[in-house]
C-alpha cells in the first residue's frame, strides 16, 4: 500500500489508508471506465471517488451474494455497522473509513448514502424489474445519487461555494445520466448476469421484443436478441446525448473527462452491438486499442489545462503541506477532571457563579490594526493573535463554558493581500495552530471546523481534519473555528441540500420547520450563540453565523484581539450575566404592593 500518497492528501488515519487503497484496486479492477478517467482529475478529487465507486462495489457483492441465498445478513451487518461508524466517527473496517473519510471532507449528506444502502437491500432481496418505471425508480434510489455527489465534488473541486443547483430540470438531465450508464452496464453484463441468474433489465423491454427470460436464464440466444440490443443501446445513447451542462467556472479538464467518460461509454455500446448476436458469459469490454488511443488524447489535453489553469486545491506542492499534528504529541482523550492550567505568571481564577453561557462566539478583529500602530508588519499581528486565542481558550475552561466558537477566517478574506492570506491559511496553521492544540488537546479541548471545504488549500483542510479526528473524544470544551466559513454560504447550501431532498421525495416540504434546517447546516449540532463578542472598535456581525446568533446578546470591543485575553472574557461574562435575556418575550411586569 502507498501510504505516502494518502499522507500527502492530508488522509493521516492508517485504517482509511488501507481503505483507499483498497478502493482504489477494485476501481482498477472492475470498474476500467471509472478509473481510467479518474486519472484525468485532481489527486484529492480522485481518490474521493475511488472511495465511492469501491464502497459501492463492497455492498454490491453482499447484495449479490445475499441475492444468490448466501450470508443474506452479512449486507444488513455491514450497513448496521457503517451506522454505528457515523455515530462513532471512525471505523476499525477499511473500505467504511475511507468512505467516511470521503463523506467527511466532501460534505456528502447521509442520506445520499442511505438511499444506496436501501437500493443495495432490494437487490438482495431478489428485486426483478417488472416495469420500465421500477427500473427508473432503482436508478434514482442508487445510482443517480452517485453520479449527482461526483458531480457536485467536480464543482466544489473548482471553488464553488455551494454545489450544484437542485432545481428539477437540473436533476432530470443528471438522472438522464445516471439511467444511460447503468443501461450501458447492464447492456455490458447481460451475458455474465443470466450465467449467475439474473437479469437487470425490466421485464417491459423483454416482453415488448418477445424475448423470454427464461430462455435467456437457460443460456440460450432468441432470434429477437440482437433487436431488443440494439434498441436499448440506441436509448442509451440518446440519454448519453442529453450531456448535462457543467457550470462555466468549472476547470476546462474537468469538461474533458466528463466527455472521455462518456466517449468511453459510446465505445462500450459499440462493444455490445458488435456482439449482440452471440453475448458472451463474461462482460463485454472496449478494446483496448480503441480506449487507448481516446485516453492518450483526454490526457494530453488535460495536462496542458491544469498546466495552464491550476486548480484551486490541486496546484499545491505536496512539499510544503503538513497534513499531520505534531507527531510528538501523542493525543488520548482527556478526562473532565484534568486539573486547570494557570495563566502564565498567574493562578487559575475561580469559575464564575450563577447561570454561564452555554455557547459565546467571538469575531477576533484588529489584528492589522494593533500591527499598524506598532509599525510592525500584519502578519505579526495574526501572530499575536494566536498567541490570545491560546490564553482566551485557557480563560474559558477556567470559567467552565462548554461552547466557544471564533471566526478565525472568513470567506471574505480572499480578497486580502496574498501575503497576508498566505501567512493566516499556510504558515500561522502549521506554525501555531499545531502547538496550540496539542496543549489544548491536552486540557480536554474537543477542536470542530466549521466552513467550507471548495477552495480551502490542502495543507489547512489536513490539519483541520487531523485535529478535528484525533480531539472528538474530549469533553471539557468544544472549540469550534470558523474557517473559510460565510453565513450565507452555510444557510443556501443548507437551503440546497434540503431542496434536493424534497425533490427526491425523501422529505415532505410542508414537514420543514426550524429542527429540520438546522439538521442540513454544516455542523447539526452547534448550539445557538448566548453571547456574541467583537473585538477592535467595529460594530458589525461580518456575515458570522446568522443562523445561530438569532437571539445571542451582542458586545462589542474595542480592543483590539491581540490584546484581548482570559480577563477580559471573564469581564465580558460577568456583563452578559447581569442583562435579562428574554427571547423576544415581554418584559415581565414588576412586582405591585396591595
Amino acid at each position: 500500500m502507498h501510504a505516502a500518497r494518502y499522507r500527502r492528501l492530508g488522509i493521516t488515519d492508517v485504517m482509511a489508508q488501507k481503505g483507499f487503497e483498497m478502493c482504489r484496486r477494485a476501481t482498477q479492477r472492475t470498474g476500467e471506465i471509472e478509473y481510467a478517467t479518474t486519472l484525468l482529475l485532481p489527486r484529492e478529487l480522485r481518490v474521493a471517488i475511488w472511495a465511492l465507486y469501491g464502497a459501492a462495489r463492497t455492498i454490491d457483492d453482499l447484495a449479490e451474494e445475499s441475492a444468490n441465498g448466501v450470508g443474506s445478513e452479512r449486507l444488513r451487518a455491514w450497513i448496521r455497522a457503517f451506522e454505528q461508524d457515523v455515530r462513532h466517527g471512525g471505523s476499525e473496517d477499511p473500505i467504511r473509513a475511507a468512505l467516511l473519510h470521503t463523506a467527511s471532507t466532501w460534505h456528502l449528506p447521509p442520506d445520499y448514502l442511505r438511499s444506496v444502502f436501501e437500493g443495495q437491500l432490494a437487490d438482495a432481496a431478489g428485486h426483478e424489474f417488472a416495469s420500465w418505471d421500477d427500473w427508473y425508480d432503482y436508478v434514482a434510489l442508487v445510482n443517480a445519487p452517485f453520479v449527482i455527489q461526483t458531480a457536485s465534488m467536480f464543482v466544489q473541486n473548482s471553488g464553488l461555494s455551494v454545489s450544484l443547483q437542485q432545481e428539477a430540470n437540473t436533476l432530470d438531465v443528471w438522472q438522464n445520466l445516471a439511467r444511460a450508464i447503468n443501461l450501458t452496464d447492464a447492456l455490458a453484463d447481460l451475458g455474465e448476469d443470466c450465467a449467475h441468474g439474473r437479469i437487470r433489465l425490466p421485464a417491459e423491454a423483454l416482453n415488448r421484443f418477445g424475448v423470454r427470460r427464461e430462455e435467456l436464464l437457460e443460456g440460450g440466444t432468441p432470434p429477437q436478441l440482437p433487436t431488443l440490443v440494439h434498441h436499448l443501446t440506441g436509448t442509451a445513447r440518446k440519454w448519453f446525448a442529453n450531456l448535462p451542462q457543467l457550470p462555466p467556472i468549472l476547470h476546462p479538464a474537468m469538461g474533458t473527462a466528463l466527455t472521455c467518460y462518456i466517449d468511453l461509454h459510446h465505445l462500450l455500446l459499440d462493444a455490445v452491438d458488435h456482439q449482440a448476436d452471440n453475448l458472451p458469459c463474461h462482460r463485454i469490454t472496449v478494446s483496448t486499442r480503441q480506449s487507448r488511443r481516446l485516453l492518450l488524447t483526454a490526457r494530453a489535453t488535460t495536462s496542458l489545462a491544469w498546466a495552464l489553469f491550476p486548480s484551486p486545491l490541486g496546484d499545491i506542492s505536496f512539499h510544503h503541506l503538513a497534513p499531520r499534528v505534531n507527531a510528538s504529541v501523542a493525543f488520548q482523550p482527556v478526562a473532565t477532571s484534568q486539573r486547570q492550567v494557570p495563566r502564565l505568571g498567574g493562578t487559575p481564577t475561580a469559575a464564575l457563579p450563577h447561570v454561564l453561557p452555554r455557547h459565546v462566539a467571538i469575531i477576533m478583529d484588529g489584528n492589522g490594526r494593533w500591527a499598524a500602530d506598532q509599525g510592525r508588519p500584519r502578519t505579526d499581528g495574526h501572530k499575536a493573535g494566536m498567541k490570545a486565542l491560546d490564553d482566551v481558550v485557557n480563560g474559558a475552561l477556567e470559567i467552565g463554558l462548554s461552547h466557544l466558537t471564533v471566526y478565525a477566517f472568513s470567506t471574505e478574506n480572499w480578497k486580502r493581500p496574498a501575503a497576508e492570506v498566505n501567512a493566516l491559511l499556510y504558515t500561522l496553521p502549521h506554525d501555531m495552530l499545531q502547538e496550540n492544540a496539542a496543549r489544548w488537546h491536552e486540557r480536554g479541548v474537543r477542536i470542530r471546523w466549521s466552513g467550507q471545504r471548495a477552495g480551502l488549500p490542502l495543507n489547512m483542510f489536513s490539519i483541520l481534519t487531523s485535529l478535528v479526528e484525533q480531539t472528538r473524544h474530549n469533553t471539557r470544551l468544544t472549540l469550534t473555528l470558523c474557517v473559510n466559513y460565510g453565513g450565507r454560504a452555510e444557510i443556501t447550501t443548507a437551503a440546497s441540500r434540503l431542496a434536493a431532498d424534497a425533490i427526491a421525495g425523501r422529505i415532505e416540504p410542508n414537514s420543514v420547520g426550524e429542527a429540520l434546517f438546522a439538521t442540513y447546516l454544516y455542523l447539526t449540532d452547534l448550539p445557538d450563540v448566548d453571547l456574541l463578542l467583537r473585538t477592535g472598535g467595529e460594530k458589525r456581525l461580518s456575515n458570522y453565523l446568522p443562523w445561530q446568533t438569532s437571539y445571542a446578546e451582542l458586545m462589542f470591543l474595542d480592543t483590539p484581539w491581540p490584546q484581548f485575553d482570559r480577563q477580559a472574557l471573564r469581564s465580558a461574562i460577568e456583563v452578559y450575566m447581569q442583562r435579562t435575556r428574554r427571547h423576544g418575550a415581554a418584559e415581565a411586569p414588576q412586582a405591585t404592593s396591595v
